[in-house]
């Protein structure tokens, strides 16, 4: 199974061809300019976001916050200019999966796909461990109150008679 791709910023053509690029290699891709873009709103699902710098430095909605909801939510690929090292650093302090320097050989960003795509793999599989843990930690708190509950129900009756 391939991850589903978000292409956001940057040069429309340059996003557009970059989405063509991928689709022929069996990925599903969206493209958008902007996080505020009403296309990528309420998405089912997307597994990884590669992303032009301009969007992160940029004074428009916070590309981590667009995608909140869903969870766990989607890796980030930044695409980088040379001469932007400050750039790299400030996204991957904000939270960025990883980086690759526009221009880029295809097979290049293919592996930090893969690359993301399992780190996004293994958060869910972590989070629906973390998910079954809850709900039986949820279970045995219920049961313990119930027991708790009838026994004081049983314990008021005897003093009444």
């Amino acid at each position: 199974m391939k991850p589903s791709i978000l292409v956001m910023g940057g040069d429309e053509d340059f996003r557009e061809r970059l989405a063509e690029i991928l689709k022929k290699r069996g990925y599903q891709v969206l493209t958008a300019a902007t996080p505020d873009d009403p296309c990528i709103h309420n998405l089912a699902d997307i597994d990884i976001v590669i992303v032009s710098q301009h969007i992160l430095t940029s004074r428009e909605r916070d590309i981590f916050s667009v995608f909140s909801y869903l969870k766990p939510s989607p890796e980030i690929i930044l695409m980088l200019t040379s001469g932007s090292i400050q750039s790299a650093i400030e996204g991957m302090k904000k939270g960025v999966f990883d980086d690759i320097y526009v221009p880029f050989e295809i097979s290049e960003l293919e592996e930090k796909i893969f690359k993301a795509f399992r780190a996004r793999q293994k958060k869910a599989r972590k989070m629906k461990r973390c998910s079954l843990k809850q709900k039986i930690e949820d279970v045995f708190v219920s049961s313990t109150f119930a027991e708790a509950n009838v026994e004081l129900s049983n314990h008021k009756r005897k003093k009444t008679h």
